[in-house]
Formats: C-alpha cells, sequence, structure tokens
C-alpha cells in the first residue's frame, strides 16, 4: 500500500495551504512520482492550480474550486 501512503502523504501537504514545486514534494515524501500523483488527485476532483515560476519549475497549490460570483464595475461590485 505504499502507493496509497504517497498518495495521501501529497494530499495532505496540499491540505496544508502551503505552495510546493514536484521537487519539494518529491523530497518531502520520498517519492520521484509527484507528477503522477498530482494528475490523479485532480482526476479525483482535488483543485490543484499550478504556474511555472522563473526558473521553469511549476508551482503547485490547492486552489479554490469556487466560481467568482461578483462582477466588478464602476461604482462597486454587483
Amino acid at each position: 500500500m505504499r502507493n496509497l501512503n504517497i498518495i495521501n502523504s501529497i494530499r495532505s501537504l496540499f491540505e496544508s495551504g502551503e505552495k510546493f514545486t514536484a521537487i519539494e514534494i518529491n523530497r518531502i515524501v520520498g517519492t520521484n512520482d509527484a507528477r503522477k500523483v498530482i494528475s490523479v488527485l485532480r482526476n479525483e476532483g482535488m483543485p490543484i492550480k499550478d504556474a511555472r515560476i522563473d526558473n521553469g519549475c511549476k508551482l503547485y497549490w490547492l486552489g479554490s474550486d469556487q466560481v467568482q460570483t461578483s462582477i466588478e464595475f464602476e461604482g462597486g461590485a454587483i
């Protein structure tokens, strides 16, 4: 069940609210499958966001799955 432990460990990292690169996740969890597990978690519905940073790596974090409901316009939001 090592694979399930790795998935749960990476899920917990994202639930902490921190942002991580795949390299950091691999180092923390002791695996080399961070990107694969991120795909698994996304397929399970976890709203993991990413952005490429200056050094070419991607930074991953748990985003909100809520849609913005207000619209900004001159004079305030509706």
